[in-house]
């Protein structure tokens, strides 16, 4: 089964081209690194995927549905950039993480205790239990960052897309979430789309690497990223350096290189 296909997909805001003729597939279990410079169109995608953006012009399927006809929305996790969830909300780190389950709720129904057990089974699997009852707001960068991704994961989704999660964490912090969604990709086969600036964070996670600057310029495996002569041609003599921090725990951002992109904000 394929998780989402795209198909000639090309967007564009207030006439200016933000995508163009994307095509791709992921499949079940893949854990895909989306890379590009600021402006590119990476969350522009995102969106679009996930029904928040229309889709102009091209065909996308979700679980081999269409996008018009696809309604199991639960399957799909999405932890963005900002979260909209206000870091100084008066609510419990166990109350932020059972919000994720209001999608299941019909009318004006209640949690119940079924509820609160899966809230504690999925905070207990992500190691944040031992502070279920502290106010989220009280909580450091990267316990706040596992409860969001708990409140993400407490539906089971099959399909996880992750927007640059790791910008807000330090160092120790942004492993220990890394390794966490690693392990829900192999254990679980949860299919993953991460959102990234920095090769080197996710190299020795991830099975595919996509590139995408307002088209796409590679999309396979590490080893085919490798020995690609689209890699080559697009990133220049930076492209050696780029491979030599695949497999390291460094900083290696992607450059910013006005040649391939436009400054401002991130798409």
């Amino acid at each position: 089964m394929n998780i989402a296909e795209v198909k000639n997909l090309s967007f564009s805001y207030s006439g200016q081209q933000v995508l163009k003729g994307i095509n791709f597939k992921i499949c079940v279990g893949d854990f895909v690194a989306l890379l590009g410079p600021n402006g590119s169109g990476k969350t522009t995608l995102i969106k679009i995927l996930l029904g928040l953006l229309p889709s102009q012009k091209g065909k996308i399927n979700l679980f081999d549905k269409s996008l018009q006809n696809f309604s199991v929305w639960q399957n799909i996790g999405y932890l963005e950039q900002k979260t909209s969830t206000p870091r100084n909300m008066p609510l419990t780190a166990f109350g932020v993480v059972r919000l994720g389950l209001i999608s299941t709720k019909k009318g004006l129904k209640l949690f119940n205790k079924e509820d609160n057990k899966k809230t504690d089974a999925i905070m207990k699997k992500l190691h944040c239990f031992s502070y279920k009852d502290k106010l989220f707001a009280e909580l450091s960068g990267g316990q706040q960052q596992r409860v969001l991704l708990a409140r993400t994961l407490i539906n089971e989704p099959k399909f996880l897309i992750l927007d640059e999660p790791s910008t807000a964490l330090d160092s120790s912090s942004r492993e220990e979430f890394f390794e966490i969604i690693s392990a829900l990709n192999k254990e679980n086969k949860t299919t993953i789309l991460l959102v990234t600036h920095d090769i080197s964070q996710v190299g020795k996670y991830v099975n595919k690497f996509l590139v995408l600057d307002k088209q796409i310029i590679f999309y396979g495996s590490k080893e085919d990223f490798c020995n690609s002569t689209e890699v080559t041609d697009y990133f220049g003599p930076y492209t050696q350096h780029l491979i030599d921090h695949l497999h390291t725990a460094g900083t290696c951002p992607l450059p910013h290189n006005h040649e391939h992109c436009h400054s401002g904000e991130m798409l």
